[in-house]
Order: structure tokens, then sequence, then C-alpha cells
């Protein structure tokens, strides 16, 4: 898998949200999504009431067109080896998500800077 992109769940709710769009994301790559980012998508763009009609939309777009990767024991296990300090629980788990699986991790949270195979947009 090791053309995948692995995108953050900031750099897509900062596309859905803002007309800052991502043209990036609008490439025919092979983009990936963590569970665990396709719940905070969908959860902040409920809190944020977001239409319900283009959650179902987006809900829609990333079964299609994103490999979604869950997260097992063993990514679990690796992400303990980051110290808090540096990431947090789900941003561990995350990024371990997309080195387990050979992605490139895509974001733009600076807590990231300094990682391998982390590209900034």
């Amino acid at each position: 898998m090791a053309n995948y992109y692995l995108i953050d769940s900031c750099v897509w709710i900062e596309h859905f949200m803002t007309n800052n769009k991502k043209p990036f994301l609008d490439q025919e790559i092979p983009l990936a999504l963590s569970t665990l980012s396709f719940f905070e998508i969908i959860k902040k763009l409920k809190n944020l009431n977001f239409p319900p009609k283009k959650i179902n939309h987006i809900i829609n777009y990333f079964k299609e067109y994103n490999l979604i990767l869950p997260t097992d024991t063993t990514i679990a296990l690796e992400a303990t080896n980051f110290p808090p300090k540096q990431l947090s629980a789900m941003d561990a788990l995350i990024y371990t998500t997309a080195n387990i699986h050979n992605c490139i991790f895509v974001t733009q949270d600076n807590d990231f800077r300094g990682l391998p195979n982390v590209q900034f947009i």
C-alpha cells in the first residue's frame, strides 16, 4: 500500500468548512482515511450543525473514494511509543495507522513536524 496518502482530519475539516479548498485532495491519487479520522470529521461537522444531507454525501464520498483503515491492537501498541507531550492519543493512533500501512501522512498540524513520512499542505 506504499502509494496511499492518509489524510489527517484537520485537512478534511478545513476542506469542507472553508473556501480554502485543498487542490491536493482533488487530484487522482489513492487516498486513505483512519476510522478515527472518519469519526473526528463527522463528529465535528455534526457539532457545527453541518446540513445532514451534506454529511451523508461526505460519508458516501469517504466510503467510495478512500481506503478506510481500522485501528487494531498492533496500531494501539505501536502508538504507545509516542511521549504524551509529543502527540495526543488520537494523533498518535492516526499517525501510527499511516505508518503501519506504509502511507504518507498528509497534515497541516505542526505537532507532526519532524516525524518521518509526513507531508504538510
